[in-house]
């Protein structure tokens, strides 16, 4: 009898133990790639150091025998690639790193003469994948005539549309509306009756949509039409201070604000918003 109810309880853990996994999602990027000298010849042993502001700090790594380096789990966003070998120049690349998926950034070390830094601009080369799709930045989505909701990004990718049975749906490859999988930060936010996500999250704090149409990896789960995966601002390693309240309003009203200068004191100002917005200073 102990052992049927131990083996009952090892099946439950295992099957939430896969719900867990599913539930992950991708809320990170790989960056890759290979160091090579001037006859390209794969260089070992070489430093690789990644910086951004969507990292905490700085990552580190060393190129194999074959010049290969990859770093996984990178918040998405835009970063510093500076390789580094005694007796070469020290070289930058500027690259970004997209959401749930991979870019490679290659090097060609030049002999150093003097001491010296070179910096070089350049984009990474997206990597292909079996997975099709578009990513789609904060920015690229605060420049366009959209709505700023996950169906009005997700609407900027091939193979999505609005003619669905129900209102406020999409359809991603032809699939009724409520097959989609909706994440934010690993998060499945459907709602359970329409499969719409839920506003559960400030849209400008929306920092990168990743529209998955079709060959989705397994680890999403739970889907038969396409994925919708997001993830918010984060921290880094600079900060800021605020200065200023902006608020937008669709009317025109009287709106005040409490603020704290510098030394603690409450400073309270009052304004009045129009279709536009206000800022409280």
């Amino acid at each position: 009898m102990k052992a049927v109810r131990a083996a009952a309880v090892a099946v439950v853990l295992s099957c939430l133990a896969v719900t867990g996994v599913s539930a992950q999602g991708v809320q990170t990027g790989i960056l890759r790639g290979v160091v090579m000298d001037a006859q390209q010849l794969p260089v070992p042993g070489v430093t690789v150091t990644v910086t951004s502001p969507a990292l905490q700090g700085q990552r580190t790594t060393s190129t194999s025998m074959e010049g290969t380096y990859v770093f996984s789990l990178l918040p998405a966003g835009t970063y510093d690639v500076r390789v580094e070998l005694s007796g070469f120049r020290t070289t930058t690349k500027k690259t970004t790193v997209p959401l749930g998926s991979a870019a490679e950034q290659n090097f060609e070390l030049q002999a150093a003469t003097k001491s010296e830094d070179v910096e070089v601009t350049a984009e990474a080369v997206p990597l292909a994948t079996p997975s099709v799709g578009l990513n789609i930045r904060h920015d690229e989505v605060e420049a366009l005539a959209t709505s700023r909701t996950l169906q009005g990004i997700s609407t900027l990718s091939p193979a999505v549309n609005e003619n669905t049975v129900n209102t406020g749906q999409i359809s991603i490859n032809g699939a009724f509306g409520f097959d989609n999988l909706f994440m934010v930060n690993g998060v499945d936010v459907n709602d359970n009756l329409f499969g719409n996500p839920q506003s559960l999250f400030i849209e400008d704090a929306i920092e990168e949509t990743q529209v998955i149409t079709s060959g989705i990896s397994a680890e999403y789960g739970r889907f038969t039409g396409g994925v919708v995966n997001a993830i918010t601002k984060n921290g880094g390693k600079y900060s800021c201070n605020f200065e200023a309240l902006v608020c937008t309003f669709a009317t025109t009203n009287e709106v005040s604000g409490t603020l704290s200068d510098n030394d603690g004191n409450s400073i309270t100002k009052k304004g009045s918003a129009t279709v536009n917005s206000v800022t409280i200073q």
